[in-house]
């Protein structure tokens, strides 16, 4: 579970530090998706198998499932953390939220 909130920089190259409280709880790869309110989710690679799963398993024939399903999935990324603890915040994701050169991280 991701808690707190932390305040980190982007780099020239879109290379952003995950916080290492936030590091602790990921093995792995890590999911980025457009969020609501130009947020941008970070899900750890063994939360968002189990978030696809149930998202995959909802009924198509509902107008809101679809968009729902659209939204998060045509948007995601898979990322791999960098030794340094960061990733490469792709432009899309980056215009989506606004996002110049500060980042907050919320839990």
């Amino acid at each position: 579970m991701f808690l707190g909130h932390y305040y980190h920089t982007i780099d020239e190259k879109n290379r952003v530090v995950i916080p290492s409280s936030f590091r602790g709880e990921i093995s792995g790869k890590v999911y980025l998706t457009q969020g609501m309110e130009k947020c941008i989710f970070l899900y750890p690679e063994e939360v968002w198998n189990r978030f696809y799963q149930k998202i995959t398993t909802l009924s198509l024939t509902r107008k809101e499932t679809r968009e729902f399903s659209r939204f998060f999935l045509a948007n995601a990324t898979c990322l791999d953390i960098d030794g340094q603890g960061r990733i490469v915040l792709p432009d899309y994701l980056k215009n989506y939220a606004e996002i110049n050169r500060q980042v907050v991280w919320v839990g």
